[in-house]
């Protein structure tokens, strides 16, 4: 079973956003993907150029680094993270191109299936993890009707005409 937010952040919301994990959440980020089977760590949620930066970051205690599972690709020649069966919490930044935000989200599973059965991930990841989504939602506010949370600078901007949050489909997901 999965455990997802939905959410619209400017910069300034991602920076908010990291600012408040660090202060009360151990937590570590990653690159998705790496050239070799070691993972990436990246020194914050900064996306560095928009269309080029790579937007799926993944968070994992310090403690768990050990515990990253990476795979290769052979099609795509990297080796990615993967998320279903180890303890880390999949961060999709929101795409920003000036006028137009797109949805991002937090994403973990709380177990994986392995052999025909379902697997629990650790009970200490899962604690963590319950921490993090909390720490995000006081840090957001929910949409009224919609399962959306968004960053106050987002929301601002929304609201003085400057941004069009957009969900997955081309309209505008509040006028």
């Amino acid at each position: 079973m999965g455990h997802q937010i939905n959410f619209f952040l400017m910069p300034e919301d991602t920076r908010l956003l990291e600012k408040r994990l660090r202060e009360e959440c151990p937590v570590v980020f990653l690159d998705g993907e790496s050239r070799d089977s070691a993972p990436v760590q990246l020194p914050d949620l900064e996306v560095a150029e928009f269309g080029k930066t790579r937007l799926r970051v993944i968070l994992v205690q310090p403690e768990d680094l050990k515990s990253v599972i990476l795979r290769y690709i052979p099609q795509q020649g990297h080796w990615s993270v993967d998320s279903d069966r180890s303890p880390v919490i999949e961060l999709d930044r929101c795409y920003y191109d000036g006028e137009i935000l797109r949805r991002g989200r937090l994403y973990y599973q709380r177990q994986f299936a392995e052999h025909g059965a379902w697997v629990e991930k650790p009970a200490a990841f899962q604690a963590w993890a319950k921490r993090v989504f909390s720490v995000t939602r006081k840090t957001l506010q929910k949409l009224p009707d919609r399962p959306y949370h968004v960053g106050p600078h987002a929301l601002a901007e929304q609201r003085q005409g400057h941004v069009k949050l957009m969900a997955s489909t081309n309209k505008p997901l509040l006028p």
